[in-house]
């Protein structure tokens, strides 16, 4: 198991590359970047560095009905089920396509919905019951950015399967409760914390500030 997550490391971080290097290669020698050449430059080799299999995936030409499906079905017809719209590259992100995403996945009870350009990705949680803009938890502004190979591992077939994203967002949650309780010195949290402080009768431990 650790050799395989090696392993999937190791080819999404070359994968990352090599599609960068094809969308340079492609912009250099004056090619325009249309709607579908992202797909299959970006979003079909993404998918594949990602663990899909051909099988894994739908496009929107294939899936039935037309209009407001988004252009990707992944991991169709399972609980894992989620949705990928994508426009050309770097063509902005606007809240209307997001809408759409976000509504799409939610009225099929799926969770997931990504919205991308090829460059810049989001993901959103459609179950989410704050305004739209708060139900992106994640985004990466560009595929060579420091962060992009943290956000595309929570998109792997594996990490879809596993519901990473639910549990990431569950840990930044406690974290962000937790760092907002020990900032309020009026805090139920803080209260405690004292009242403990107040009753130890153990010897007293110095604690030593780290040194480098």
């Amino acid at each position: 198991m650790v050799s395989e997550m090696v392993s999937m490391d190791s080819s999404l971080m070359q994968a990352l590359g090599t599609i960068q290097a094809s969308v340079d290669k492609a912009i250099a020698n004056g090619i325009h970047m249309t709607e579908a050449m992202t797909e299959s430059i970006v979003i079909d080799q993404m998918l594949i560095a990602l663990g899909y299999d051909l099988w894994d995936y739908q496009k929107q030409g294939v899936a039935e009905g037309i209009g407001t499906i988004p252009d990707y079905t992944v991991l169709p017809k399972t609980p894992q089920q989620w949705f990928l719209e994508v426009k050309k590259w770097h063509l902005p992100l606007t809240e209307k396509e997001a809408s759409q995403t976000v509504n799409y996945a939610h009225n099929q009870g799926n969770r997931w919905a990504v919205l991308t350009n090829g460059d810049e990705w989001r993901i959103y949680d459609a179950h989410s019951q704050q305004p739209l803009a708060e139900k992106c938890i994640f985004t990466v502004k560009a595929l060579s950015s420091t962060d992009a190979f943290e956000f595309f591992s929570l998109l792997t077939k594996q990490a879809m399967i596993e519901d990473h994203l639910a549990k990431s967002i569950r840990e930044r949650s406690i974290t962000n409760i937790i760092q907002a309780e020990l900032t309020n010195i009026n805090s139920p949290t803080i209260k405690y914390l004292r009242k403990v402080v107040d009753s130890y009768n153990g010897p007293v431990i110095l604690i030593h500030p780290l040194r480098y």
